[in-house]
């Protein structure tokens, strides 16, 4: 993996062009409960601060 190169680009490349499926799944998946986990924070931040006002 290059310095610059993005997470999307590494699973596109390692599912699709170097065709090994597992790390490109396995990448995917850690990239949706990461998402997953930020979403939720965010939601819960926002939960709180309309409870201020």
């Amino acid at each position: 993996m290059f310095k610059t190169e993005t997470i999307v680009q590494y699973i596109y490349d390692k599912a699709f062009v170097t065709n090994e499926m597992g790390p490109g799944i396995a990448s995917a998946i850690l990239l949706f409960i990461l998402i997953l986990v930020v979403t939720m924070i965010n939601l819960r931040m926002g939960r709180k601060s309309e409870q201020n006002f």
